[in-house]
């Protein structure tokens, strides 16, 4: 059984690692979504984008924030998050952005 884009599973088509991926990123809250960013990148400009303020027991999906905005955010996420298949070691899969994130911290 595999995973779909809506958290189901199907027995049809195996899901690849990418396609867990775009799924998981389709269903974050923007907010969170954004501060991960912020946090793996360290690039302040992350800390840019405001969401709507909300204090409905259930929060807007999109956060205030365009359709245009919001693909941007999960776009941005995609490409800081896929990691490549091809090698089993962490260093070289990972992004030199994380890399200066975790130097950051230490100091």
């Amino acid at each position: 059984m595999t995973t779909t884009h809506d958290g189901g599973l199907s027995s049809e088509h195996p899901a690849s690692a990418d396609d867990i991926l775009r799924g998981a990123l389709e269903a974050a809250d923007l907010r969170t979504l954004l501060m991960a960013l912020f946090h793996i990148t360290g690039d302040f400009g992350w800390l840019e984008y405001r969401p709507c303020r909300d204090v409905n027991l259930i929060a807007d999906e999109g956060a205030g924030f365009s359709r245009g905005v919001q693909q941007e955010i999960r776009s941005a996420a995609y490409a800081v998050l896929k990691v490549p298949t091809r090698c089993c070691c962490s260093e070289c899969c990972v992004p030199a952005s994380a890399k200066k994130s975790a130097r950051n911290m230490r100091h």
